[in-house]
């Protein structure tokens, strides 16, 4: 980015004020249309007249369409030899099908990991790391969004991999069960952050959790989700209607437009029809204050929301002006000014509108603070609003909030991928190129009465959503002050009428279970193909230890910093330890015991699990008993969406699973905590899967 002119010219400014000019050679004569200064010296900075700059007008892309309509446009750039390519596709997750949010969003990482048969995802993963590429695939709410990036000299291999993918995926279930396993680690921990939750379930408040702008994906939505429902949502959705492809980079534009002609000249519309939205909101008749209850966070989230414009309103660009006065453009509006600055409540905080392309988009503010401090801040917030409508704004501080915004603007544009971006916002929202440009020169002319006025209309503090998630019985003041206040549910919705009807038998209901679990840790197909798990574990005041599980029933112990220092051996015919003279092997009992605990390791019950080698019954909604020819049993407590919660054993001891993570293409947990009677235990685990095992480790011991 070159640094703007003004910049160049202080260093020179400073110098010369209060000093004779230097006399030196200034080299060759400037560029034309450049203006030097006026000869000094002068009595300060402030009295050096620095030339205006030239309006700066970045260059347009070139537009055109392919034969079957594909909008492309194309930006070149050879400063760089690389070339950016973006497409985008009427396809987004307002298009899931009912009862399978997330299809949208599964499908789109399923192209890109599972890969096509000429180019599976593994052998794509290779490929574009030798090049030194990249292709991705995501889906946004009004659209499935494909890019890719590569050296200028690799473009026509790069393009026809990501067309290969885009046209041919092969959806295949191993790659299916790890992303279904990544969803619902996810969906298991989107709570974790009161931020985000607030921000999810504020909208869900305001919108209603029927809207499809804020539908969440279930776990059991997660689980129904088949691979011949991901096919058929591609085949069904992805398609060449009202697409658009943007170009930025190193290539010759009528080379480009050719290359494109002939992958994806032929690519037929989307069979499916499109989608029709919701565009205006049913506006809120009075205040709500909504408060989900969260005992476990010292922070409170507080979030203000209210109906808003589309970027075509006319008063679009006054309630942006608006915005940067009390609410947005970092330091120097007024929230941040009070709430921050002057009151120490919170680290961030503001509020603006967020207007959409084609719905309503919304008014929003948000702040996080102490939950001892959550009604005064909440308080604050709502003052700042209505002083700023009730009194105005001074000149001064007007024009230093115009500042902000128009030069924020400037950056958004200074590289030729951004003037491409933001054309293609606009092509693909049907808004007119000079839209940006003809909401800065409204914004220059608008005048401070202007903008409050405009603010007048759209904001009404009286209808505001008040949105809070944090500990009331912290709080230092009853929300009833803003208002009645009801309580949010955040949890799963309530199955539908006539859907909770009696359940299956046990047998089915637990083979259901079952495959539940099994699709939470990574599928049935990865854990076929685990044979052996190590883990390095740190017990709480212990020594390091490594354990080595192999199935079907060999298990080993010995010390991390000294494999040679074996502490036991289990094997499927005996077992063994170190003794105070020499290895002492496992008596029947022993033995039995040990292997009666090998049973309840969690990696082992998932392999044999995947074998088909328990019989499984549903013991309530989410306990599952798990039965093995020699008539042992486990008995596992599932999460909602599927993972482990703990394992009880006949003998009262119990394992409780936490902090999942993805290992080897499966979920293990990285903390267990044991407890048994009084005694309990909280050990860290680092997992490995299918590490090298040697036979020697679990050969007899000679002699002993």
């Amino acid at each position: 980015m070159r640094a703007p002119k003004i910049l160049l010219l202080l260093p020179m400014a400073i110098t010369a004020c209060g000093s004779d000019p230097v006399q030196e050679d200034l080299g060759p004569a400037v560029a034309p249309g450049f203006q030097p200064l006026p000869p000094g010296p002068y009595a300060s900075a402030a009295e050096v007249p620095v030339p205006e700059a030239a309006v700066f007008q970045p260059a347009p892309p070139e537009r055109h369409a392919l034969s079957n309509g594909i909008t492309v446009l194309l930006l070149p750039d050879r400063s760089l030899p690389l070339v950016e390519l973006e497409l985008r596709l009427r396809a987004g997750s307002y298009s899931d099908p009912a009862g399978r949010t997330g299809a949208a969003e599964m499908t789109a990482a399923l192209l890109r990991e599972g890969g096509s048969a000429l180019w599976p995802g593994d052998k794509l993963d290779q490929e574009l790391a030798f090049r030194g590429a990249e292709i991705d695939f995501s889906a946004q709410p009004r659209a499935t969004v494909g890019r890719f990036e590569c050296l200028s000299e690799d473009l026509d291999g790069t393009l026809g991999m990501f067309v290969d993918v885009l046209l041919h995926p092969s959806f295949p279930e191993d790659k299916l069960e790890r992303l279904r396993a990544r969803q619902l680690s996810a969906i298991a921990q989107r709570d974790d952050d009161p931020g985000q939750a607030a921000n999810r379930e504020a909208q869900r408040a305001f919108y209603g959790v029927d809207d499809p702008r804020v539908r969440r994906q279930e776990a059991a939505e997660v689980q129904a989700i088949t691979r011949s429902e991901l096919a058929a949502f591609h085949a069904e959705r992805y398609g060449s209607r009202q697409a658009l492809i943007a170009v930025s980079g190193d290539f010759e534009p009528a080379a480009m437009l050719e290359r494109l002609e002939q992958a994806l000249g032929g690519w037929a519309p989307q069979r499916a029809t499109p989608v029709e939205l919701p565009t205006e909101l049913t506006p809120p008749p009075s205040r709500r204050v909504v408060l989900l209850p969260r005992p476990d966070v010292n922070q409170a989230e507080l979030r203000l929301v209210l109906e808003g414009v589309r970027r075509n309103h006319p008063d679009y660009p006054a309630l942006q002006l608006g915005s940067f006065v009390f609410g947005v453009g970092g330091f120097g509006n007024r929230m941040i000014s009070r709430i921050r600055s002057e009151l120490g409540l919170a680290y961030s905080t503001g509020a603006s509108w967020r207007p959409g392309w084609k719905q309503q988009g919304l008014f929003w503010g948000s702040c996080g603070t102490k939950n001892e401090t959550a009604a005064l801040a909440l308080r604050e917030m709502i003052a700042v609003l209505d002083g700023f409508l009730e009194r105005g704004v001074p000149e001064q501080e007007f024009e230093q909030a115009r500042n902000r915004l128009l030069n924020a603007q400037v950056f958004q544009v200074d590289e030729p991928a951004e003037v491409l971006a933001r054309v293609a916002d606009l092509e693909w929202n049907g808004y007119p190129w000079s839209f940006h440009e003809q909401a800065a020169a409204a914004i220059r002319d608008l005048s401070a009465a202007e903008v409050v006025d405009a603010c007048r209309r759209h904001l009404d503090t009286g209808r505001l959503t008040l949105f809070v998630v944090g500990n009331p019985e912290a709080f230092d003041a009853d929300l009833a002050e803003f208002g009645p206040v009801e309580q949010w549910d955040a949890g799963a919705p309530e199955p539908a009428p006539g859907e909770a009807e009696a359940g299956p038998a046990a047998a089915d209901r637990g083979a259901e279970l079952a495959g539940h679990l099994l699709s939470a840790h990574g599928g049935q197909a990865a854990w076929e193909a685990v044979g052996a798990t190590g883990s390095r574990i740190q017990p709480e005041g212990g020594p390091r230890i490594e354990a080595v599980l192999v199935y079907p029933g060999r298990f080993l112990v010995r010390a991390a910093e000294d494999p040679a220092q074996v502490y036991s051996v289990l094997t499927e015919g005996g077992g063994w330890a170190p003794g105070p003279e020499g290895v002492r092997r496992y008596d029947a009992d022993e033995l039995r015991q040990a292997q009666l605990g090998l049973k309840s390791k969690l990696p082992l019950v998932l392999m044999r699990l995947a074998r088909s080698e328990y019989l499984a019954e549903a013991e309530g909604e989410r306990t599952l008993l798990l039965t093995d020819e020699d008539g042992d049993w486990v008995r596992l407590e599932l999460h909602d969406h599927g993972l482990c919660a703990a394992i009880t054993l006949d003998d009262g001891s119990r394992y409780d699973f936490q902090a999942y993570a993805l290992t080897g293409g499966v979920m293990l947990p990285a903390r267990v905590a044991w407890s048994s009677g009084e005694e309990s235990a909280v050990t860290s685990f680092e997992w490995s899967v299918n590490p090298e095992v040697r036979a020697e480790w679990f050969e007899p011991p000679a002699g002993g």
